[in-house]
């Protein structure tokens, strides 16, 4: 299987973004810094949560994120080629389900939904173009740098938890994918709520990023997972802002309908031009686990950029949330098929250490 970033065939025209004022980053990223560190336990117990925490000021990512460097981020780009084989058989789990709704923005009225496509078999991804309300709200581009330097975008978002400033994603898009425990972790992380040619709700600094150790030490894709806790704005904290999507963790099944959502780049197995990574996209769909595999496979053309959007199971248009099942991990180059990873203990582990940062 060959995997490589078909992006720079493109014009490099494409991807004109013009910022849409100066999305008040200067106003926006008011929470502190806190001390940096990296903390990596058991290193036996996969499902073990690792964190590293923000040492960054709102002050510097607001100097940091320029809009220049907001337009040139390019998509995440896994270089394991081969890594989504290196997967493991999940042990039995040893912690309980958990699960949690949705919530309604708390800051704004909620809007009333416009009904987007019902339809449970979308493969070749279309675009989702109600913004303003849920599930858009909720969903959106997470910038960063990564540990060689460069600023990348992945797919986040906003779930429901106590400190009401968490986003879930994939676990490459906090820290590189061949392991390295306590190095290998990314920075700068930024993230922009129902983002939209440019336009957001605002945007969100960090203060803790989690990933299991399946993950930062081994470099297993059945462990792609993250949460990242975010810094409080001038508008407060994210999810009364957004909305939040619920959770289903240790659910047992692998078989859902879902959506999934994300900010393609491109597409696979056939390249659509019009994917630029700056609108939000979905698919929908049923999930179901392939033979000796751990993970979810499921149907749906968006590539590079959508790695870490959210796949929804229960998603009511009406409501506007849905339950967190998984997020967009790993694509192959030749087919349409993701394989996501199964939400169990180490997804618990993970939200357990984020949730009341």
């Amino acid at each position: 299987m060959t995997r490589h970033y078909r992006r720079n065939l493109r014009s490099a025209g494409k991807r004109s973004l013009v910022i849409l004022g100066t999305l008040t980053l200067t106003a926006a990223l008011t929470a502190g810094s806190v001390h940096a560190t990296t903390t990596t336990s058991n290193a036996a117990d996969p499902a073990q949560a690792t964190i590293q925490k923000s040492g960054q000021s709102a002050a510097e990512l607001t100097a940091y994120w320029t809009p220049a460097r907001l337009e040139q981020a390019k998509p995440t780009l896994p270089t394991d080629v081969e890594g989504a084989r290196k997967t493991s058989s999940l042990p039995a789990s040893k912690l309980p389900a958990i699960s949690s709704p949705g919530t309604q923005p708390a800051k704004a009225p909620a809007p009333t939904p416009v009904p987007g496509d019902n339809t449970l078999n979308v493969v070749q991804a279309q675009r989702w173009n109600t913004h303003g309300v849920m599930p858009a709200r909720t969903i959106g581009k997470l910038f960063y740098t990564n540990d060689q330097g460069a600023d990348r975008f992945c797919s986040a978002s906003v779930i429901n938890a106590n400190n009401r400033n968490t986003i879930w994603t994939a676990g490459h898009c906090v820290h590189r994918e061949n392991g390295g425990g306590s190095t290998g972790w990314f920075t700068n992380f930024l993230f922009r709520p129902d983002f939209d040619a440019g336009s957001s709700l605002g945007a969100w600094g960090w203060e803790l990023a989690s990933s299991p150790q399946g993950w930062t030490v081994n470099g297993d894709w059945a462990y792609d997972i993250a949460a990242i806790a975010l810094a409080p704005n001038a508008s407060g904290n994210v999810q009364d802002i957004t909305g939040s999507q619920g959770y289903h963790f240790n659910s047992g099944s692998r078989t859902y309908q879902a959506y999934a959502f994300g900010y393609p780049e491109d597409s696979a197995p056939t390249d659509r031009p019009e994917m630029d990574g700056q609108r939000l996209w979905y698919c929908t769909g049923a999930t179901w686990q392939p033979p000796s595999d751990s993970r979810m496979g499921f149907h749906c053309d968006m590539f590079h950029g959508a790695s870490g959007g959210p796949v929804l199971y229960d998603l009511q248009l009406a409501r506007g949330w849905g339950y967190i099942i998984s997020a967009n991990s790993w694509h192959f180059f030749a087919n349409d098929e993701w394989r996501d990873p199964y939400l169990g203990d180490a997804a618990v582990n993970v939200y357990n250490t984020v949730k009341d940062q």
